[in-house]
């Protein structure tokens, strides 16, 4: 049901010609995703921490997509972490907008798989993990819709493994929409 579901999001976001584009609070949309993804992190034992600047400009878009975005991104970090890593959620205010980035410290993605990650049904590591392989490619279309580009980094070796996911949201114009 899950699978068929991503698909149709997948499909309607494609398809439909605009996204709804309103004021977004950012710090208090993360803080809310942080919160549902809080339960899976204790039961696994990996730590979420979130930094955000003060005052953060408000983000124009369509808060239920980009509560997906970030609901995808934790989920993943969660999922992929082994007991014991973190995961840092960022909200800087630059001068394009928003930057935002989740970090784990996990073990990160092979550099052959990164190219790929962002294609349906593409699994990295499939048989280690439940999933459909539609997370990042739904990422990746509600973040262009919002005219921003997911850039994903990964070290697999060394003492700081982990994968590092950023992108950048236009904040509203200040004389507002």
């Amino acid at each position: 049901a899950r699978l068929v579901n991503q698909m149709l999001e997948l499909g309607r976001l494609e398809t439909a010609t605009e996204i709804e584009r309103r004021a977004v609070n950012l710090l208090a949309l993360v803080e809310q995703a942080v919160a549902c993804t809080a339960p899976q992190a204790e039961e696994r034992k990996i730590t979420i921490s979130l930094q955000a600047d003060a005052p953060l400009s408000p983000v124009v878009g369509d808060a239920d997509r980009l509560m997906q975005v970030f609901l995808n991104l934790l989920d993943n970090a969660v999922k992929y972490s082994r007991p014991g890593d973190r995961t840092f959620v960022s909200l800087r205010q630059v001068e394009q907008g928003v930057e935002c980035s989740v970090r784990d410290s996990g073990p990160g993605i092979p550099a052959e798989h990164l190219p790929h990650v962002t294609r349906r049904f593409y699994r990295a590591a499939p048989q280690a993990v439940e999933g459909s392989g539609l997370g990042l490619a739904l990422v990746e279309e509600i973040l262009r819709r919002h005219d921003s580009r997911l850039e994903i980094e990964s070290r697999t070796e060394g003492e700081d493994t982990g994968t590092c996911v950023r992108f950048v949201l236009p904040v509203l114009p200040e004389e507002g929409m």
